[in-house]
């Protein structure tokens, strides 16, 4: 599935969600059944879960594409680092010193200060994932530019953006949208983590927030509600991540089979 079809997929999905006629509100009795009224049932504080699901979706894809954006920032500006020694010896040192943060603890230290929200969680992930894809990237980008036909265009009068943008990104994308695909997936999984253990933005619907609330409210995981919201929820999130991790994947290898 390319890249464009999954953003505007996810465009779409968010604005469903945020149009949507179902009542979030609570009023009805806690872990309803599903019925034709409720179809997932009701949550532990009676809210319809149906309508917790379609706003959470926003919440994950949020992250996602927010982690996409700036994984892609930092992996293009990677390729034209490359271009010039000094900045590319400043980005080597920079990933080289965020490899050895403790990612996951960094995240959760934050996360006990700071409430953060959905595009919040995405920025900061996406960052850290791809700061590790730099270096590989930044490498690829050098040895293009190490190319005959490279120093033939700088020969000629190129500029370092033309060079950069003409045949050092398109020979370097392939690397770089893998390291997006796991940076946005990260996000998915961090937002839906956080928000399960308490520690994303309680404002925010999220589907992590609705297994951390059934896991949470003692004996919920055991009435036929609570179990499948948990299940439902746990799905979307895997199927979100899976959709985001290969859309992102094949627009590098369209890219790569259209040059070919």
């Amino acid at each position: 599935m390319p890249l464009a079809i999954v953003i505007a997929v996810s465009l779409i999905v968010i604005a469903l969600a945020a149009l949507a006629p179902l009542s979030c509100e609570a009023g009805n009795l806690p872990l309803q059944p599903p019925s034709r009224s409720h179809p997932l049932g009701t949550d532990p504080v009676g809210r319809d879960a149906l309508c917790l699901v379609a706003k959470g979706a926003e919440a994950s894809i949020e992250a996602g594409l927010a982690a996409l954006l700036v994984a892609v920032a930092v992996l293009v500006g990677s390729m034209f680092a490359a271009a010039h020694a000094l900045v590319a010896g400043i980005v080597d040192a920079l990933a080289a010193l965020v490899a050895g943060l403790p990612r996951m603890s960094l995240l959760l230290l934050l996360a006990l200060f700071a409430r953060l929200p959905p595009w919040g969680i995405g920025v900061l992930v996406g960052f850290l994932v791809s700061m590790q894809g730099a270096r590989a990237v930044a490498a690829r980008a050098r040895q293009v530019a190490a190319m005959p036909y490279v120093e033939a265009a700088r020969a000629i009068g190129a500029s370092r953006a033309r060079i950069v943008l003409r045949h050092i990104a398109p020979n370097a994308w392939a690397s770089a949208a893998s390291y997006a695909s796991i940076a946005a997936t990260a996000a998915v999984y961090s937002e839906a983590g956080f928000s399960m253990l308490g520690l994303g933005d309680p404002s925010e619907p999220s589907w992590g927030l609705m297994i951390g609330l059934v896991l949470s409210t003692p004996g919920a995981l055991l009435t036929e509600a609570g179990l499948i919201q948990v299940l439902v929820a746990l799905a979307l999130v895997a199927v979100t991540a899976a959709l985001l991790h290969a859309g992102i994947e094949r627009s590098g290898e369209d890219f790569e089979t259209i040059r070919g």
